[in-house]
């Protein structure tokens, strides 16, 4: 085996994927790669990506090649971090088969994510909710060989709100909140600050409230721009005049 072959098998992290540009910089050019492919010691997903000659990569391989290799400011957001922070007890059958990524709006997602084994399980949400702090309320979390960048719980919840009601409804989002009890109250305080979503933190808000945590009473709101007016996320819902949201009443067992 040649040495620079030797060397990006050492380095390269089970079930990782590895790209282009990243093979490049170890000096890895389309020739070596090609003699490499027909060699077999590595396996062509798509243009651009590849895994090790004994490996298959899945959506976490993929997402720490996107985020090491590419630097693409993505994540595993929403019910995923939730779920994969130990807080899956309110996620139907449906939703656990589903990854959820949230990117900024001008990232380039690569064209190999759609040649996936997995690929049909990525959900990517493109949006700025919190442009001004994008890194605030991340996570690491261990794949085994390689970590990933995750949201927080705080950061997750409002995330999922995000997606409500038109992927999630009211009353799922309020279970997972009654779950939370031990969120972060000076992390909820800086991503409520600087979410750029009314909805988001009216509802959060609202639910938090209801769900009455100890950590809810020191959030402090006079700091939060709640905007004006009111809001309607569940037509014929309960109306909170404490938040001017009116939302779906919980549902009965």
């Amino acid at each position: 085996m040649s040495t620079k072959i030797n060397k990006l098998l050492s380095k390269w992290a089970k079930g990782a994927v590895g790209t282009s540009s990243w093979m490049e910089a170890s000096g890895i050019g389309p020739d070596l790669r090609k003699a490499y492919k027909e060699s077999g010691w590595i396996k062509a997903i798509a243009s651009g990506a590849y895994t090790r000659f004994d490996d298959s990569a899945e959506w976490q391989g993929a997402l720490y090649a996107m985020q090491t290799q590419l630097h693409l400011p993505i994540h595993a957001a929403a019910l995923t971090a939730i779920e994969l922070k130990g807080r899956a007890h309110f996620i139907p059958q449906a939703d656990k088969h589903r990854v959820y990524l949230f990117a900024r709006r001008d990232t380039t997602i690569p064209k190999w994510k759609n040649a996936l084994p997995d690929a049909e399980r990525l959900h990517v949400t493109k949006t700025e909710i919190f442009a001004n702090v994008d890194d605030a309320g991340l996570s690491k979390f261990n794949c085994g060989d390689f970590s990933i960048t995750i949201s927080a719980l705080e950061r997750a919840m409002m995330e999922f709100l995000y997606l409500v009601p038109k992927v999630h409804s009211t009353d799922h989002a309020r279970k997972i909140m009654e779950s939370l009890t031990t969120l972060r109250p000076h992390v909820v305080q800086e991503l409520l600050e600087n979410c750029n979503s009314v909805k988001i933190k009216r509802l959060f808000l609202a639910l938090a409230e209801e769900a009455d945590h100890r950590w809810f009473v020191q959030i402090d709101k006079e700091k939060l721009d709640l905007g004006s007016g009111k809001r309607t996320i569940d037509p014929g819902g309960t109306f909170n005049s404490t938040y001017l949201i009116t939302i779906a009443a919980r549902e009965l067992a």
